[in-house]
């Protein structure tokens, strides 16, 4: 079972920690629906946006082969940035297109069509399991309550977030991850947007959202510690069989871990550390040579640069 390393922990907070200048990111920056929207049409862009947040790179027989790539106006996007520009270039277009009266009943062509790039549509994207997501989410808030009136409930509340979390544990596409990544990025967006859609009370905290790229962070950092077989899987970039996912899902527990350590040892609040954590993956990417004297975490890194994410196959996150 992997292990958390306490004094890189510790090294790793401290750089945080003497970096007045990180701020948490507010999504609504580049290519984020700006203030200036209706807050009806915002609202119900960053549901659909969090359901679709997932599954950005390809398997070929057992093993990672490379991220999702795609491209438009001529130019070339991966993964996240290439899911965000194409639903941005459709929300300037019609901002109400994302309104969940609109999903509901969304034809399988408009949907294709959507999530289309300069060469047509994207496979990863253009999906049928994303499309009966979509229609999933939206039929619960058909037969429940809209996103408005969700928020205005939690918000009435002395937790408000705690309460988020419960309700959106129930909507289908949130529903299945005992870690709650996709509750917890909508929140932490919802929050951090200047509309402040979602109230956090004083002495709530959030906690980590754990994505692929996360594990990727505090693996090659040294935070967490792989034993002997995880990191077999881990450096040969092997498909985690189905039932070995309890090491995939061990490292994802252990990244939980540690990186709710970090408010309390950095005196930052936990939407910093996502970001700081955030923008130092870009500096080590999947498939590229890391570029270390770009990252503000070089010098207390381990720079386990072999090391990968687990690979295993699922939509709950």
């Amino acid at each position: 079972m992997a292990k958390i390393d306490k004094e890189r922990l510790y090294n790793i907070a401290n750089v945080i920690a003497k970096r007045p200048s990180l701020k948490p990111f507010d999504f609504a920056e580049g290519e984020y629906p700006s203030i200036d929207n209706n807050i009806y049409h915002v609202l119900h862009y960053f549901f659909f946006w969090v359901l679709m947040e997932w599954g950005f790179w390809y398997l070929k027989g057992n093993k990672y082969e490379q991220p999702l790539y795609g491209s438009l106006d001529g130019k070339k996007l991966k993964g996240d940035n290439l899911l965000t520009a194409l639903l941005s270039k459709k929300f300037l277009s019609d901002p109400y297109f994302f309104n969940l009266e609109h999903q509901t009943f969304m034809s399988w062509d408009t949907f294709v069509e959507m999530f289309s790039d300069d060469n047509g549509p994207v496979t990863n994207l253009a999906s049928l399991k994303r499309y009966n997501m979509m229609n999933a989410m939206s039929l619960w808030f058909l037969n429940h309550n809209t996103p408005e009136q969700l928020l205005s409930e939690v918000n009435r509340r002395s937790r408000p977030l705690k309460e988020f979390r419960k309700v959106t544990k129930k909507i289908p596409g949130f529903d299945k991850d005992p870690l709650e990544k996709r509750s917890l990025l909508l929140a932490m967006v919802l929050n951090n947007r200047p509309e402040k859609f979602l109230r956090i009370s004083d002495g709530e905290e959030l906690p980590a959202i754990v994505d692929y790229h996360l594990m990727r962070m505090v693996l090659r950092t040294g935070i967490v510690l792989p034993n002997s077989l995880e990191r077999y899987f881990l450096e040969r970039r092997l498909l985690i069989p189905n039932v070995m996912i309890f090491f995939g899902e061990g490292i994802r527990r252990k990244t939980y871990d540690a990186v709710n350590l970090l408010p309390s040892l950095s005196d930052r609040d936990m939407s910093t550390i996502d970001y700081a954590l955030w923008e130092g993956r870009r500096y080590c990417p999947e498939m590229q040579k890391p570029d270390c004297a770009e990252c503000i975490f070089d010098s207390v890194c381990a720079k386990e640069v072999d090391l990968f994410q687990p690979v295993y196959i699922t939509d709950f996150f």
